[in-house]
C-alpha cells in the first residue's frame, strides 16, 4: 500500500515537469528590446521586494531581541528607515524605467 501511495505522489509531482517539457517545444519568440526591458524590470522588482522583506524581518528581529536596550532599538529603527528608503528608491527606479520605456 505504501508503494502505491508513493508512486501516486511521485507521479503527481512529475506531472508539472512533463507538462513544462511539452510547452518548451513551441517556437521561441524573438527577444525585442521592449520584452527584454520588461523582463528585467520584473526581475529587479522581485529582487528589491525580497531585499526589503529581508530588511524588515531583520529589523523586526532586532526590535524583538532589543530587550529595552536603547542602542539596539536605535539600530532597529535605522534598519526600518533604510528599508523604507530602499522601497522608495525601488519605486522611483521602476517608475523612471517605465516612463522611459513608454516614450522610447
Amino acid at each position: 500500500m505504501k508503494r502505491i501511495l508513493s508512486a501516486l505522489v511521485l507521479a503527481n509531482l512529475a506531472l508539472p515537469i512533463m507538462a513544462s517539457a511539452v510547452a518548451a517545444t513551441t517556437t521561441p519568440t524573438s527577444l525585442t528590446w521592449d520584452t527584454f526591458v520588461s523582463r528585467l524590470k520584473i526581475a529587479l522588482w522581485m529582487i528589491f521586494g525580497l531585499a526589503a522583506l529581508v530588511m524588515f524581518v531583520i529589523a523586526g528581529f532586532e526590535f524583538l531581541t532589543a530587550a529595552g536596550d536603547p542602542e539596539k532599538i536605535g539600530k532597529a529603527k535605522t534598519a526600518v528607515i533604510w528599508g523604507v528608503v530602499g522601497i522608495v528608491a525601488a519605486i522611483i527606479g521602476y517608475s523612471v524605467i517605465s516612463i522611459v520605456q513608454h516614450f522610447f
